[in-house]
């Protein structure tokens, strides 16, 4: 919950650098993927629409795995 403060909305000229892990939560239906090379963290809904960020820094850099 502590990334809760950190989400951001997607930027739309944004892409992917280094998609390393996927992981979905079947209760929301959210899609979860690491962007390695951006240092975040991406959230999808379940039509696959980009819905947020977790932008890395000081607390994580370079996700490689997650899981929900």
């Amino acid at each position: 919950m502590s990334y809760l403060t950190r989400l951001a909305l997607p930027n739309a000229e944004d892409t992917i650098g280094y998609p390393r892990a996927v992981a979905a939560d079947p209760w929301t239906g959210e899609i979860f993927v690491c962007d390695t090379r951006r240092s975040r963290i991406l959230i999808f809904d379940r039509e696959n629409l980009f819905l947020y960020q977790i932008p890395g820094g000081r607390v994580f850099s370079a996700p490689v795995d997650l899981a929900v």
